[in-house]
């Protein structure tokens, strides 16, 4: 008996990897192409987010470069798309420390017909600062906001933009497609466990001013809605509909299991997650040979417009149950 139990989770076992394969292979040699960026989709994101990994087989500058042009793209494609809003996040804060450049790049002035005046292309939102003050002077009024020290630069671009090219490469002539504004939203990991843990000692902070200058002692109670508008207030970024997962060395984690690198917890918790496992196919055995830049440059994968549109027919097609 023990044997034709054996041998029958044998069988099922050799069915369910022929299967396997199979679709495997009906994937790789007959997969469809994606529809065109433009095409009318069954449902498009609001808020779409990109989580970039870097390789430490590739050079800074290549990383540079190619999450430079990649940002480039995306935001293009997000404004000819009308998406609301764009999350931006690597581990390494690549981005953020080009945030200054990416702002100069948008921020280009325009003459504009309607007015003989030259208006900005794109306005950084700063967080607000409060002025200093000493912890027994500050406000004990339980309305009182929790600071959060969420390190999330935001960028507003507008409906026009620079015809410059990000990397400082020319591209031909201008382009006459009409682009919708968009919210950029640069994270780091500054912006994840750490702006938790700066709220948290937020929350205790202010809860031990209150039980030093108040009579009336009354137990702490913390609100969802409350520890929510905390993290995703005026400092923070809204909950991405998306997230596409783009490897910069995507024939690597081919087959590595997702991993968020350390993206922000509490804003992905109804976040439909994509992850880019496409494969480039290259002769490694020579990449030894081969000098670090060079090297760098085969290696290195921005994000293409196929890539994208894969990704969005994902996520057109999946069904998502958020309860009640």
């Amino acid at each position: 008996m023990a044997f034709l139990a054996f041998f029958f989770l044998l069988l099922l076992h050799a069915l369910y990897s022929t299967i396997n394969f199979a679709r495997s292979f009906w994937r790789l040699f007959f997969k469809r192409r994606p529809s065109p960026l433009t095409a009318r989709r069954r449902k498009s994101p609001k808020h779409l987010s990109i989580l970039f990994v870097p390789d430490n087989e590739i050079d800074h500058r290549t990383t540079e470069q190619c999450l430079l042009e990649s940002v480039e793209n995306a935001i293009r494609w997000c404004q000819e798309l009308e998406i609301d809003q764009l999350s931006i996040y690597d581990q390494e804060g690549i981005v953020g420390r080009n945030s200054r450049t990416i702002q100069e790049y948008y921020g280009a002035y325009q003459h504009s017909p309607e007015r003989e005046v030259k208006t900005k292309l794109i306005d950084l939102v700063y967080p607000p600062t409060p002025p200093a003050s000493e912890a027994g002077s500050r406000p004990l009024s339980p309305d009182v906001e929790i600071e959060n020290q969420s390190a999330v630069v935001t960028f507003r671009i507008p409906q026009t933009r620079s015809q410059k090219s990000l990397l400082c490469s020319a591209r031909g002539g201008p382009s006459n497609i009409k682009l919708t504004p968009l919210t950029l939203h640069i994270l780091s990991a500054d912006s994840s466990k750490r702006s938790i843990s700066a709220i948290a000692s937020s929350l205790a902070h202010q809860e031990y001013l209150r039980s030093k200058y108040t009579t009336v002692h009354k137990p702490f109670k913390l609100t969802v809605p409350e520890l929510e508008s905390a993290i995703e207030g005026s400092n923070g970024f809204s909950p991405p509909d998306f997230m596409i997962v783009h490897p910069l060395h995507p024939s690597r984690y081919n087959r590595a299991p997702l991993e968020l690198h350390g993206f922000p917890p509490w804003q992905i918790r109804l976040t439909e997650i994509y992850h880019n496992r496409s494969r480039r196919y290259y002769r490694s055995r020579l990449m030894c040979f081969l000098p670090l830049h060079i090297k760098s440059s085969i290696l290195a994968s921005t994000l293409t417009e196929l890539e994208f549109r894969e990704a969005l027919d994902h996520f057109a097609g999946v069904e998502m149950r958020f309860g009640k």
